[in-house]
């Protein structure tokens, strides 16, 4: 099994837990700064952590504080992608003032369709070149203010 394989394999396991627990350990999605929190906790090796957060952006909690965690996740190492949500048209309602700041952290953000949903994931897993394979894609990132 290669390293990508088993990688993909924690995340679909991370993944059902938090479908069985999202709604009271992550706030239901509004709370993205809570979410992150309880994230940071389990991070034992950040620079080999790549953390795909899946939001409009629409902070229910405090945005703030939300940014702050994602810059601090960054300097720690952990590779921040932010999608967008999933749509069937890729291009999702989101909130554009945290799109753009956390760019500006040098994250990756963008929009992207369900069908394109397992070959991004692979592309960050395996380390590929994530901007080349959103411009064949024909994705546009979101550029930081």
């Amino acid at each position: 099994m290669t390293a990508a394989v088993e990688e993909l394999g924690v995340i679909h396991l991370m993944a059902a837990a938090c479908r069985r627990l999202g709604v009271d350990l992550l706030g239901g999605g509004t709370d993205i700064n809570a979410a992150l929190a309880y994230c940071e906790q389990k991070i034992e090796q950040p620079a080999q952590t790549h953390l795909v957060l899946v939001t409009e952006l629409y902070e229910g909690g405090d945005a703030q504080s939300m940014l702050a965690r994602i810059a601090a996740l960054k300097q720690s190492g952990v590779n921040v992608i932010v999608l967008l949500a999933l749509s069937d048209d890729g291009h999702p309602g989101y909130d554009s003032n945290h799109a753009e700041k956390i760019a500006a952290m040098d994250s990756l953000v963008f929009a992207c369709t369900p069908d394109q949903f397992p070959d991004l994931l692979a592309t960050a897993l395996t380390r590929q070149d994530i901007v080349q394979w959103t411009a064949a894609q024909d994705i546009a990132l979101i550029r930081g203010a």
